[in-house]
């Protein structure tokens, strides 16, 4: 991963959401996921055939949210944008998990 990018990513999703509040007339909601539960598949054939599921983020600690959950909550939102204008929501997968490459 290069040194940054994720930060300078942040820094623009960060920018853009600020910008959204600041227009007038213009209501809003921020559904931001974070790791997706489905990326963990791009690693599988590796984790069989090293027999490590590789964790990328160090001693970080993840519950990412399945594709189903995150729609659930766009659906929501989409449903009563009233209810959630303003407000940001960040779905998470039931557990914490890993902290180290898994074995």
């Amino acid at each position: 991963m290069i040194q940054g990018a994720v930060a300078f990513a942040t820094r623009q999703n960060w920018l853009v959401d600020r910008l959204f509040s600041m227009t007038p007339g213009v209501a809003h909601t921020i559904v931001n996921p974070g790791f997706f539960a489905d990326t963990y598949l791009v690693t599988i054939g590796m984790a069989a055939h090293f027999g490590a599921f590789p964790w990328m983020y160090g001693n970080s600690r993840n519950a990412p949210p399945s594709n189903e959950d995150i729609a659930r909550v766009a659906a929501a939102v989409l449903m009563d944008p009233a209810r959630h204008a303003g407000k940001s929501y960040r779905p998470t997968g039931p557990a914490l998990g890993f902290g180290t490459s898994t074995t």
